[in-house]
This record gives C-alpha cells, sequence and structure tokens, in this order.
C-alpha cells in the first residue's frame, strides 16, 4: 500500500472518550512503525546502519534542522546512543493514568522509547527526526502548542501525536486549527460529534462535507477509526481526504 500517513513533520490529534483505544492505537502504529511511517523503514535494521544521522536521512531539507542551538548532546551521549536513529518521546500529561510498561516491545534497536511527566518535558532535550506522543492531554500546556505549531518544522521532528478526550467546547479545539489532521475513536459519540462539529466549521464543500459524514457513520458503525485530513502539509501533500480503519492496519498484503 503507497500512502504516507504521517508524513516528516506531520502532527496529529486524536479524540475519544476514555478506554476507548487511544492510547492502544499510538502503540499499535510504534509496534508496526515501518508500515505507519515507510519513509524511515530503511533505518530499523538490527543491527542499525552505522551511518551519520542527518536531515536528509528523511528527505528534508537541511534548511529545517534546528537553527542555533549547536549540537545539543555531547560526544559520550552521542556514542552511548550511536545504534539509536529515532527517539520516541511519551509525555504524560495526566498523573492518575498508568505509564505504557517498561519493556514496550519496539521493532527495532533503532528506535529508543523514553517517558516523562508533562513538566519534565522540554522541547531543547528533544533530537531532530523524533516522535513526540502527549498522552492523554486534560489540561492544556502552553509547551503542547509550542510542539505542534513551532518544534514539528524547525527541529524537525518526524511526527507529532496529542491524544485527548474532547476537544468541543475546549481549549483544545484550537489545535484543529494547527494540526495537520484528526483521528477520531468513531466507537465513541463525543468522538463522533467533535467530527461533524469540525465538518461543518471548516470542510466548505457541501458534496464533501456529506461524503465525509456518510463515512463517519459507517466508521461509527464499525467502531473503527478514521483519520480526516484537515491541513495539507504543502512539502509532502497527501492524496486523501480521510483514512479509516488505522486500528486494524499491520503490515502484510493489502487488503486484509
Amino acid at each position: 500500500m503507497d500512502i504516507l500517513l504521517f508524513p516528516p513533520t506531520s502532527t496529529n490529534l486524536i479524540v475519544g472518550t476514555s478506554n476507548c483505544g487511544k492510547t492502544y492505537l499510538v502503540q499499535h502504529m510504534l509496534k508496526n512503525f515501518k508500515l505507519f511511517f515507510p519513509h524511515v523503514s530503511h533505518l530499523l535494521t538490527d543491527p542499525p546502519p552505522h551511518t551519520t544521522t542527518n536531515d536528509s536521512f528523511l528527505g528534508l531539507s537541511s534548511s529545517l534542522s534546528h537553527q542555533g542551538g549547536g549540537n545539543r548532546f555531547d560526544d559520550e551521549q552521542e556514542e552511548q546512543e550511536e545504534d539509536v536513529f529515532i527517539n520516541i518521546y511519551v509525555v504524560h500529561c495526566n498523573s492518575k493514568t498508568p505509564r505504557w510498561p517498561e519493556n514496550f516491545p519496539l521493532p527495532s534497536r533503532a528506535l529508543k522509547l523514553t517517558q516523562l511527566d508533562i513538566d519534565e518535558f522540554d522541547l531543547n532535550m528533544v533530537r531532530a527526526h523524533s516522535l513526540v506522543i502527549f498522552d492523554d492531554v486534560s489540561v492544556w500546556h502552553e509547551v503542547i502548542t509550542t510542539t505542534v505549531n513551532v518544534g514539528s518544522h524547525h527541529i524537525p521532528l518526524l511526527a507529532v501525536f496529542v491524544i485527548s478526550q474532547s476537544i468541543v467546547g475546549t481549549v483544545h479545539y484550537a489545535l484543529t486549527k494547527l494540526c495537520h489532521r484528526v483521528i477520531f475513536c468513531c466507537n465513541t459519540v463525543n468522538a463522533l460529534d467533535a467530527a461533524n462539529n469540525i465538518l461543518r466549521k471548516q470542510v466548505m464543500d457541501v458534496e464533501l462535507r456529506k461524503h465525509l459524514q456518510s463515512i463517519l457513520a459507517f466508521c461509527h458503525k464499525e467502531k473503527t477509526k478514521f483519520l480526516l485530513e484537515l491541513n495539507n502539509l504543502a512539502t509532502f501533500p497527501t492524496t486523501f481526504y480521510g483514512f479509516s480503519h488505522l486500528n486494524e492496519m499491520k503490515e502484510g498484503p493489502f487488503p486484509y
């Protein structure tokens, strides 16, 4: 399947009520990393290729690299992490939610997962081409806006995911104007309400809106996940408005 669901620097908002599978979806993506991020799959060999990590391996212009800060990691750290090409930061935004398993299974030694609380997270610690996941955002934090709006393309990051229970009538709704796409857990009514709210306000083409609403209704019946493209990346334009059944995708022949 030749579709790039999450191109470099993409920002993504995941919406649904508690225990509907939001975090599980992201974990599914990480376990099937090559499927969801095929543009960096060549780095996920064991052992990883011994090459210099730079902007070119993602096909990004070197002008997008972080400016002015120089190398933020000393030689000792670089030596320790020479086999790590992609860092994954799981930022926990709710102290009451459990952390991911210590031995979370990643498909390659080229991936490194780090968990920390929101008050510990600082963009200055993030290496270029990292993946940042804000899990269970219940209260808004300025660093989330900065990561989505600035860090994603200026560091640059591989992708950003913001996991939230609700966006309708909350400050989180502003993210729909900043993020490139929203993923709805259509097995929940509040996600369906959020999707229809966004379609009414942000999709001006009446026929396209009706078509997307019919797909949402189908996804609700199927109790699956639906990705809605809101703001296309100019550097990596996608060829679709929506994509369903993300939680059922897996490596292997397509369709399943």
